[in-house]
């Protein structure tokens, strides 16, 4: 018997938390890489400087995009509409 030549997908239930571990890592990484840059430069250092600047981050990242996330879906939803169809019917039934 072989191996699968691509790794099994993720059960369905864990998607809340594979959302926020895949969010957190961009954005905290992302952030903490523009704010490191904007107030110490890229000169020598900046590597470490960032990556201690990133593991804080997502270090409060995580926690709070797992139990945000839910409460901002709801208020997107709130916040938008499914668009309106328009009807086929053009008169009323005979």
């Amino acid at each position: 018997m072989t191996a699968p030549s691509h790794p099994a997908p993720v059960s369905r239930r864990l998607a809340p938390v594979l959302f926020a571990l895949i969010m957190s890592t961009l954005l905290s990484g992302l952030m903490s890489a523009a704010i490191t840059l904007v107030n110490t430069g890229a000169g020598a250092g900046f590597l470490v400087r960032w990556l201690w600047a990133y593991g804080l981050a997502w270090v409060m990242a995580f926690p709070l995009v797992t139990l945000l996330a839910p409460q901002v879906r709801r208020l997107v939803d709130a916040l938008t509409a499914e668009p309106v169809r328009p009807s086929l019917s053009t008169g009323s039934p005979s």
